[in-house]
């Protein structure tokens, strides 16, 4: 099992990896979403402010009359798309940014905090909307005294957006985050690899790439005998296509000693795909 302490501190949440790695998240508190609410909502109003003053001086320039009858068409059209542009950016902002920001806004980047699924994983775009679709009744103006209360008595710090998607809002630890959302972070290339022959005869799938990735970066939170089997696991799985092939007799394979630096140049020397992105 990791290396990690077997009961997690109060408002933090365990939540175990695909290779069985038990990581410890730190809730993110009403403190630093309020903060993060703040920031998202001073530039959400600075942007409807900036477009409500560019729609006065068109009026003014043009000198269109808002009483006017024959400008009434025209007036009223505004009034639609201002009124849609207000929905947008009250529910349309949050869903947009943490869907393809992978559960951040600017506000919760600045706080660094970050969206999550239950079990750890990043969210989908149904995910992002599901739980801002309450928002009117947990976080817009007196409404957000509702979002405190269930957050502040919450188990997992959630407001009723998160119970209904099923996601918590953490801390931002940028080593635990990398780990869970697969970022790709390679190792540098490794010259004189003695195993580069191998190396070029071997072509990586999609998923054996992100699979590789992912242990070269979870490695560190892995005791020695799961570190162990865990890479042997996945080098069998490169080697054994290989070593069907003619001549392969004549090739260096690697020892158990050896794996790690042969999965670390296998990625650093091949070209290999980037890690397939989660829905």
């Amino acid at each position: 099992m990791p290396l990690t302490n077997p009961e997690a501190p109060a408002f933090h949440e365990t939540v175990e990896t695909p290779e069985q790695v038990r990581l410890h998240l730190e809730l993110a508190g009403l403190g630093t979403r309020s903060i993060a609410y703040i920031l998202d909502t001073l530039l959400r109003y600075g942007v409807l402010l900036a477009i409500f003053v560019a729609v006065v001086l068109v009026f003014d320039v043009f000198q269109i009359h808002w009483e006017t009858t024959g400008d009434r068409f025209g007036t009223h059209l505004i009034l639609i798309i201002l009124t849609l542009l207000y929905f947008f950016m009250e529910w349309g902002y949050f869903a947009m940014f943490e869907w393809l920001w992978t559960g951040q806004t600017p506000g919760k980047r600045a706080a660094r905090i970050r969206v999550l699924k239950d079990g750890g994983g990043p969210i989908s775009f149904l995910d992002a909307a599901l739980r801002n679709l309450v928002r009117i009744i947990d976080s817009s103006g007196p409404m957000a005294a509702i979002g405190m209360m269930f957050i502040f008595f919450s188990k997992k710090n959630k407001r009723p957006g998160d119970l209904l998607a099923r996601t918590i809002v953490v801390r931002e630890h940028p080593r635990t985050l990398m780990q869970l959302l697969a970022v790709s972070d390679l190792p540098p290339r490794i010259p004189d690899d003695p195993f580069i022959d191998l190396i070029r005869r071997i072509s990586l799938t999609s998923d054996q790439h992100d699979l590789i990735v992912r242990y070269l970066l979870r490695r560190d939170q892995l005791d020695s005998t799961t570190r162990a089997r865990l890479c042997g696991q996945i080098v069998d799985a490169i080697l054994n296509p290989v070593r069907l092939q003619p001549n392969s007799e004549h090739l260096s394979l690697p020892q158990e000693p050896d794996y790690e630096r042969f999965l670390q140049g296998l990625i650093a020397v091949q070209a290999g795909p980037p890690p397939a992105s989660r829905p």
